[in-house]
């Protein structure tokens, strides 16, 4: 009974691992990504993203933290969290 019980427990962890992607931009969103347009006044930097196609808040959330990071660079470092992303539907 009991190695009946660990054979259907690994096979349930197997199965729920191999499900999970952690998050890629060229993978997963670049083909939705249209357009890209930084724009640097005063201190913020505004990126205007225009994308095809709804995006759902979990993807919003990864696509601000990955321009974030991109346009927050070390030019931006004294400005690092003064980076806004506007998603445009086009």
């Amino acid at each position: 009974m009991k190695i009946i019980h660990i054979v259907l427990f690994s096979s349930f962890l197997t199965i729920g691992c191999s499900g999970h992607h952690h998050h890629n931009y060229e993978r997963d969103y670049k083909h939705k990504i249209v357009k890209v347009i930084p724009e640097e006044r005063g201190q913020t930097v505004t990126v205007v993203v225009h994308h095809q196609g709804k995006l759902t808040p979990r993807e919003k959330k990864f696509l601000r933290k990955h321009f974030r990071k991109k346009f927050g660079h070390k030019k931006h470092q004294h400005n690092k969290n003064k980076v806004k992303i506007v998603f445009v539907l086009k």
